[in-house]
């Protein structure tokens, strides 16, 4: 590789002279993955730049600093090391989102070099950003290399010094942000840790010396400060920072002090409850603390790291009891009385609980899994001892946090586990929850063992007839489903008959709570419950498994009546959605078109049903092009790129198209994004009716108003000329509509970069 230069712009590709805008993502992702990324990015960061392109600049240094630091060599890296430091003080001033990219920029490449190559980052840098040094200075001071690079870069020219402290403060913040959201082996994220626990002695005293400042002007960097701190002190650092005693602990007190200024307020808080947080404020040993212990333990040597997990072994397994007992529900009444936040609180607690138990399945393995199944089976199947449920749902809870993140399908404790399960008596939905979705846990060992679908799968779809369970059986069979779908046939009838059946009761129960069944009077408001249950069940059908029922059961003979019956009872609810008034319900309209477009492409003799309302649904697809949503419009159109190629084939379908296609030839009322998606179904009708294609376009573009005043009669008919010629180019009809579509809004010309 060459020698870095920031002065080298003679191999930026030329179509990086245009805005960032205009250049499309996949290209920019390659352009930075490519090797002359290491130098083109410089002159991307040149001063006379746009904003966006010097951002795009500082966004490639980062990508290749943090995925392409092997291309490196030592003598380069501290090359670089210099020249970005150097374009950190160019924009200590801003633009922002410039100082901040490479900010981030340079502690990914500290996290690199720390600590062999740079052993005191944050003291150089400190040293480096004080004010009364020259800039020169600065870079030098913080590059300290017995053999500086030929040239040397240009010293960037001087900036305030209230600039200069702020950017150092963004570039300390960043570097703990760097820390925890880099993709790092365990044995150099404990190495990091230990190396950024030794920089806090230079950031404690400099975070100070702001907060306890009396300058009227200093609350900016006085703000910036509090969250520097908050990213030192934050609990996925796994305690870089002991908070209490010290310099620290007055760093603390100053935070406290801080509370009176009204602009520094909010900031203040946020950080105190991070710093207060911390294990060692709590004076305990919190759950952070457990994942400390495992990352040290497996960083070791593996002799080493075998006497440590000795040694640590029945701690482990008493861990597991507390968690086990902090994550008990209380009891039903008491539970009830929570309010909504505690609620979450708990929830959230629970969550953290499960994250610890995966820890400990590290350090434990397929022992920490037969001890959970021993006290689990004790508890089923001892008929003299009445089981407290809160107990059983521990356990459960227990298996629930390692299958959902561990592989656990060579595990044998499953097929016991498995056979205990309905075997539970379940006697509130708390529990009943922590069954399903341990179930749904499961799913991909179902797989490998179909024959335990006829024990497990009974209990889901009971489940699913119970609205109190009505989330956590809908995820179980949807994971069951989408897991175990070549082995679901003999089950299909069974899965068809309860979700058909439980639309069915939802809507008959709103109707029922809604009053007597009467006509509703003339342009009468619907009324909200019948509403409530028609989009909750509709949710369920189209998110869960509607389209994956037509996946896998439409090509079983015996089956095609159930089928058929789930999609209509579907389709209604949904076209009754459509009637009140659809734009609330974008995600409903995205799944129903989804659905659809799977029945046109597997089954498209669905539509022959004469209670299928074909027309309606034909109008609910034109209505779906024009939601602003892109996923709705891709829906949409995938829907007419799969009726097109069979309209002919199936007469209800080609009846509706022949009398109302004329709809979807000319599209105006979506934005250029969307209108790429619109161009792909011209290109479907271009393929399979062209006449009707060329002779609606000919009747709509002769309007002179349509589709807007300013568009003259030869801008049209060249239009259609252009677009009725390609027949086997996509792209080439995209760049068509896309021209069109611009001239209708009076944007004509290369000019135009603006997206509407």
């Amino acid at each position: 590789m060459e020698p870095l230069a920031s002065g080298n712009t003679g191999d930026v590709p030329e179509e990086l002279a245009f805005t960032v805008e205009n250049v499309e993502s996949r290209w920019l992702t390659g352009a930075q993955a490519s090797p002359q990324a290491w130098h083109f990015c410089w002159a991307l960061l040149s001063p006379d730049k746009l904003p966006e392109i010097q951002f795009f600049g500082a966004s490639t240094l980062h990508t290749k600093i943090s995925h392409h630091w092997a291309d490196l060599g030592a003598d380069q890296q501290e090359t670089l090391r210099t020249q970005l430091l150097s374009q950190v003080l160019l924009y200590s001033s801003g633009p922002k989102m410039v100082l901040t990219r490479l900010c981030v920029a340079l502690a990914s490449l500290a996290l690199n070099l720390v600590p062999e190559a740079w052993p005191q980052p944050v003291a150089d840098l400190v040293r480096a950003f004080e004010p009364e040094k020259d800039p020169a200075e600065g870079v030098e001071a913080a590059a300290e290399i017995r053999d500086p690079p030929p040239p040397p870069p240009p010293p960037p020219p001087p900036s305030p010094p209230h600039a200069r402290c702020l950017a150092l403060l963004e570039l300390l913040t960043v570097l703990p942000e760097e820390f925890q959201s880099s993709r790092l082996p365990q044995a150099r994220r404990a190495q990091l840790r230990q190396a950024l626990a030794g920089q806090w002695a230079s950031v404690c005293p400099l975070l100070r010396q702001l907060l306890q400042s009396g300058d009227s002007g200093a609350a900016p960097a006085q703000e910036r400060a509090l969250r520097c701190l908050a990213a030192w002190t934050a609990p996925a650092l796994g305690g870089v920072v002991e908070t209490l005693g010290g310099e620290t602990g007055g760093l603390l007190r100053d935070c406290f002090a801080t509370l009176g200024e009204p602009a520094l307020f909010d900031t203040a808080v946020e950080t105190i409850v991070s710093v207060l947080s911390q294990p060692d404020c709590q004076r305990s040993l919190t759950l952070t603390f457990w994942y400390t212990l495992q990352d040290d333990i497996l960083s070791l040597e593996e002799e080493r790291q075998a006497v440590y997990l000795q040694v640590y072994r029945e701690v482990y397994f008493q861990l597991v009891e507390v968690l086990l007992l902090k994550s008990h529900y209380a009891s039903e009444e008491e539970y009830a009385s929570w309010s909504a936040d505690d609620k979450e609180q708990f929830r959230i607690y629970r969550v953290d609980i499960s994250d610890t138990l995966m820890y400990v399945y590290e350090m434990l393995g397929a022992e920490l899994l037969s001890n959970l199944y021993d006290r689990l089976a004790r508890l089923v199947l001892s008929p003299e001892q009445a089981a407290v449920w809160q107990d059983i749902e521990a356990l459960l809870f227990g298996f629930q946090s390692i299958a959902e993140t561990i592989d656990v399908n060579y595990s044998d404790v499953i097929p016991g586990l498995i056979g205990l399960i309905p075997r539970i008596s379940i006697s509130n939905v708390m529990l009943a929850d922590t069954v399903m979705y341990t179930i749904g846990s499961l799913a991909e060992w179902l797989a490998d063992h179909p024959v335990m679908l006829a024990t497990i799968l009974p209990m889901v779809l009971q489940g699913l007839a119970k609205p109190e369970l009505s989330v956590s059986s809908v995820s179980t069979l949807k994971r069951i489903c989408r897991e175990c779908q070549h082995d679901l046939a003999p089950y299909a009838h069974d899965i068809i008959h309860v979700s058909q059946d439980v639309l069915v009761k939802d809507v008959h129960k709103s109707l029922e709570t809604a009053g007597p069944a009467r006509p509703p009077p003339p342009r009468a408001p619907p009324n909200p419950a019948v509403c409530g249950v028609f989009e909750k069940s509709v949710r369920t059908l189209l998110h869960a498994f509607g389209p994956m029922m037509v996946h896998i059961f439409a090509g079983e003979r015996e089956i095609f009546g159930p089928v058929q019956g789930l999609v209509e009872a579907v389709t209604s609810a949904t076209l009754a959605i459509f009637q009140q008034g659809p734009r609330d319900h974008p995600d409903i309209v995205d799944s129903f078109m989804q659905l659809h477009a799977q029945i046109f492409k597997r089954k498209p003799d669905l539509y022959l049903s004469e209670r299928l309302d074909v027309s309606s649904l034909f109008y609910c697809g034109v209505m779906s092009l024009k939601f602003p949503e892109a996923s709705t419009v891709r829906s949409a159109t995938l829907f007419f790129t799969e009726l097109l190629p069979r309209f002919k084939d199936v007469p209800p379908v080609g009846a509706v198209f022949l009398r109302e296609g004329k709809l979807l030839a000319v599209g105006g009322e979506a934005s250029r994004s969307l209108g790429d998606h619109f161009s792909e179904v011209l290109f479907s009708m271009n393929r399979n009716c062209l006449s009707l294609l060329a002779r609606w376009l000919e009747e709509t573009l002769r309007d002179a108003a349509f589709p807007f005043a300013l568009v003259t009669a030869e801008h049209k008919d060249a239009f259609r000329q252009r677009l009725l010629r390609e027949q086997t180019n996509k792209r080439q009809v995209k760049e068509v509509v896309r021209e069109f579509s611009l001239l209708c809004r009076g944007q004509q010309g290369g000019g135009y970069s603006t997206q509407q």
